[in-house]
């Protein structure tokens, strides 16, 4: 009935469907961030070729995702032409970029072990590792890493893979050493570095992100490789970044994506020196010793199977066993290292001291200054990082970065603060985690936890989390958008722990849709349909910065045929209106296009058929890739999308308005149908309420999208004879209503019987007439309230499900081939008429019992109460039983049955024990048998 949904809608664009931020967000997060030398105990990231998994060291802050990407993936992807740029390059002299050299002393050599079992089912790119030897040595200004590999090729792919040794490295604080390749055949060792050929490039693969950063690439092209050679190499880094001033910190991995046969990992650190060390997923425990003045850390480990992640998996989820080490004792410590670098300078620059001054005379307001300095800062100094050695940590002067007109996120932060304290506004910076969010607090404490910074200002006794590097925030203060990173380390000489960004509440980033379907005309005239989207907040400024960067006419098109998979030959009319309220960081948007055939003509039917969709909801609850799941899926939290759909139509309807509910752990979505003339309204609202679906979940999560996919769809049905159709609209089906008259007439004929029923009056009942506890009183009268009532709420029920029974609805309902066809419709909706009537007829009988005081009415009033509960009952667990979204009895109509079970029961006791009720329906149908009271009563009368 439907086509396939686009993954994460028009809204978040193809490829990058699960991005909740802008464009600019990617600078950000490789804007600050470690190099792989500070953060790793290999300093570098090494594969053998492009696109192949490998075991690698940690990479903390990987560019364009800021986070532990290699570590957990193992897979390098290498930019493209990598290959064909390193065959072009010129030869790079031994000794110039790099040089050639036996191992350091200090290293244990350490052979690739034989006897092992190819793990054959978990080997991915025909490569095993047989060995992943890391070795590192920390000084006080000094650290060397010596990495030490072996792999096997399996077959000619594998060939392709371990033939190709790269290794990246920045040249201007690290030396690289090769200090062996080997190719193992048939028990023969083959030395292959002399004549390997080396070429070094700087590819300078971040530069999309506007980030240059000096790293350069030593690539090594081994000959003479075959399949079943063991290619073995090993080379190691010399230096430490300088911005770290002597602070030494890391992560060692255990466990890849691929199957490893061995792992060694060895840490050397002086004795006397401070170190914290901290496991995470493993129960594996370092050996420790001491010797020379060194204290040695290893870990070793066989065996070691791949765990392979999903693609859509939160960035904080890292389930990846790791030990990680660092010489900053606490968060405390990696605040008073990052205080100096962002110590705001005296203002003597005249061009920041006239940036300064024109901000000062614009507003004397703290607010004010404080949006006129973000804005400059967003909008006047473009987004570029130079980020070689220290650079990557250390901001440049505010003065140079206002003359150069350009920074990174360090550098529009430090200008941003200078800005704000020149201009009497309390504001410090505060180091975040654009990707890991809250994971950061399972991290050891260092500057590597980071990828970003962020400014925090004080402002009116709270705090206001700017980003300088966002695109320009034009609105209010209390409208600016800052995603919520989780917890941040605030610098400044207070700070001894991380700081949560919110107070656990995060506003919702609300989408509100209204999709307009005019149809009035003819069943073939085309139909207009224009979706006007309203974006608020980050949605607002996310939606802004798309329609600055991209080509509006493609945009145009992408949303054309994201429409088209829904309604076929849908064609733009008139281009995309677009009203932005800066102030209040609300953009809306209205696009205008054309149905050519809403409705399609069913042959078997005899009518005309039509499905609406709501294809923003629908592209939101997709089914995930992977039901069966390692990682939990990343759900878009805290969004909220209010999607309203409106039928103008040709006829008048007549149905009756419905809701229902699909809840999840992960969301909500409510959806209600209202009608009003010719024009039915369908108002959806779907809430996520949390960020990811646990492993555990996902099938009932799945079952749940299932049902919300289907609520959210609903079909239109012409009969060209009559009046159109909507899951029930008035077109009278004789058959139902021939049942509907027997069933009628024999209820009639039943209470008619009941009529003529004439037990005896209980022992005891005949009362005197000043007999205070004879009569319709007391507690009697509540129930003769309800006695009074039940008629019209029986003909109201019946009155509301009526519509289902016209012959358009019923065939729909009870065809087998039709879209909300089930076997159990006919028997349900006939089931509800028969007992509706049958509770009817006995409403009315009751009505006359009750006010004669008949003796029979306590004995009818029972069996109807009871008669109706059976019903209900009866009713609800068929309806249950069908399992449809759009039906399912929900838990508060459950509750509600319960508690009116049980004041049907606390009644039904009331009519057999009490008094008042055993004296006042005394009456029979046939005096004569009154005429015999019992002797008390005679004896009460004479009194």
């Amino acid at each position: 009935m439907v086509g396939k949904p686009l993954t994460w809608g028009k809204w978040f664009g193809h490829g990058d469907a699960r991005k909740l931020h802008d464009g600019a967000r990617r600078k950000a997060q490789v804007a600050f961030r470690a190099r792989r030398g500070d953060v790793s105990l290999a300093y570098r990231v090494v594969t053998m070729t492009i696109n192949r998994a490998r075991p690698v060291e940690h990479r903390r802050h990987d560019t364009g995702h800021g986070r532990a990407w290699l570590a957990r993936h193992l897979n390098r992807v290498i930019a493209a032409f990598g290959v064909a740029m390193a065959c072009v390059a010129v030869a790079a002299p031994a000794g110039k970029d790099y040089q050639i050299g036996e191992p350091p002393s200090w290293i244990e050599p350490m052979a690739p072990e034989s006897g092992y079992v190819v793990p054959q089912g978990q080997v991915s790119d025909g490569v095993y590792y047989l060995l992943v030897d890391t070795q590192t040595r920390v000084q006080q200004h000094q650290r060397t890493t010596y990495r030490h590999m072996a792999a096997k090729a399996l077959n000619e792919k594998g060939v392709e893979s371990v033939a190709h040794v790269e290794v990246a490295f920045d040249p201007s604080y690290q030396t690289l050493t090769l200090n062996a390749i080997n190719v193992h055949r048939d028990g023969r060792v083959l030395p292959r570095l002399k004549d390997a050929t080396v070429r070094v490039l700087q590819r300078e693969k971040d530069l999309e992100a506007l980030i240059y950063d000096g790293t350069k690439t030593a690539n090594v092209f081994i000959e003479d490789v075959r399949v079943g050679d063991i290619v073995e190499y090993a080379y190691s880094l010399r230096g430490v970044n300088p911005a770290f001033a002597g602070h030494h910190f890391g992560r060692i991995d255990l466990q890849w994506r691929v199957p490893v046969h061995r792992v060694s990992a060895r840490l050397l650190v002086p004795a006397d020196a401070p170190l914290q060390i901290a496991r995470r997923h493993t129960e594996l425990q370092a050996v420790v010793s001491e010797r020379a003045g060194m204290r040695e850390y290893r870990w070793q480990a066989t065996e070691r199977a791949p765990l392979v992640l999903e693609g859509d998996a939160p960035g904080w989820f890292d389930p990846y066993p790791n030990v990680q080490w660092s010489q900053f004792a606490d968060w405390q410590a990696v605040a008073r290292w990052a205080r100096p670098l962002y110590q705001v300078p005296a203002v003597t620059d005249p061009l920041l001291q006239a940036e300064i001054a024109r901000i000062a005379r614009a507003s004397s307001d703290p607010q004010e200054r404080l949006l006129a300095a973000l804005r400059f800062v967003q909008r006047d100094v473009r987004y570029l990082g130079v980020e070689v050695g220290a650079g990557s940590y250390v901001p440049n002067d505010p003065a140079l970065v206002l003359q150069r007109r350009f920074g990174d996120c360090k550098d529009k932060t430090l200008l941003t603060l200078t800005l704000l304290q020149a201009l009497g506004v309390e504001a410090r910076p505060a180091l975040v985690h654009t990707t890991v969010g809250r994971g950061i607090r399972d991290t050891q404490p260092s500057p590597g936890a980071f990828n970003h910074v962020l400014v925090v200002a004080r402002l009116h006794g709270r705090d206001i989390w700017l980003d300088p590097t966002r695109p320009p925030q034009m609105g209010r203060l209390d409208a600016l958008h800052q995603p919520d990173f989780g917890y941040a380390l605030v610098i400044d000489d207070q700070t001894r722990t991380l700081t949560p960004m919110s107070d656990g509440t995060r506003p919702a980033e609300k989408r509100t849709v209204h999709a307009l379907l005019d149809a009035q005309g003819d069943a073939k005239a085309p139909v207009r349909y224009s979706v006007t989207s309203v974006f608020e907040g980050g949605a607002a400024e996310s939606m802004r910065h798309r329609l600055a960067v991209e080509n509006r006419e493609e945009l145009q098109k992408r949303y054309v045929n994201h429409y088209a998979r829904y309604y076929p030959g849908l064609s733009m009319a008139t281009p995309m209106d677009i009203v932005d309220d800066t102030a209040g960081n609300r953009l809306t948007t209205t696009e205008h296009y054309l149905i050519p055939a809403l409705w399609k003509h069913s042959d078997e039917r005899q009518r005309d058929e039509a499905a609406i969709y709501a294809p923003d909801l629908e592209s939101l609850l997709v089914n995930p890739q992977d039901s069966t799941r390692v990682a939990p899926l990343t759900m878009p939290y805290p969004l909220e999308v209010i999607h309203t759909t409106e039928l103008r139509l040709p006829d008048s309807w007549s149905i009756k308005p419905e809701s229902a509910t699909v809840t999840d752990a992960a969301f909500v979505l409510q959806r209600t149908t209202a009608v009003a003339g010719r024009t039915i309204t369908l108002t959806d609202r779907l809430r996520f309420l949390d960020d990811h679906v646990k492993p555990a979940q996902m099938q009932g999560f799945i079952a749940n999208l299932d049902k919300a996919r289907g609520l959210v769809r609903y079909e239109l049905y012409w009969n060209r004879q009559g009046s159109p159709q909507a899951n029930g609209v008035a077109r009278f089906n004789f058959p139902v209503a021939m049942i509907s008259v027997l069933l009628t007439g024999l209820w009639i004929w039943l209470a008619v019987r009941l009529y003529r029923y004439d037990p005896p009056p209980r022992p005891g009942s005949l009362a005197s007439p000043f007999d205070r506890e004879a009569g319709i009183g007391g507690w009697l009268l509540l129930p003769a309230l309800g006695v009074v009532l039940a008629p019209f709420r029986l003909v109201q029920a019946i009155a509301e499900i009526l519509p289902s029974y016209a012959a358009g609805p019923w065939a729909a309902l009870t065809t087998p081939g039709t879209a909300a066809y089930h076997p159990l419709w006919a028997p349900v909706l006939l089931f509800e008429m028969g007992m509706n009537l049958a509770l009817l007829v006995c409403s009315l009988l009751l009505l006359v019992l009750f006010f004669r005081k008949r003796s029979s009415a306590p004995r009818l009033y029972i069996g109807f109460m009871g008669l109706s509960i059976v019903v209900l009952l009866t009713d609800y667990c068929l309806v249950q039983s069908m399992s449809l979204a759009q039906h399912q009895v929900s838990a508060k109509e459950w509750s509600e049955l319960g508690r009116n079970s049980l004041w049907g029961l606390i009644w039904m006791a009331y009519f057999l024990k009490s008094e008042r009720v055993k004296k006042t329906f005394v009456n029979t149908w046939r005096p004569a048998v009154l005429a015999q009271a019992p002797a008390a009563a005679e004896a009460a009368l004479a009194a």
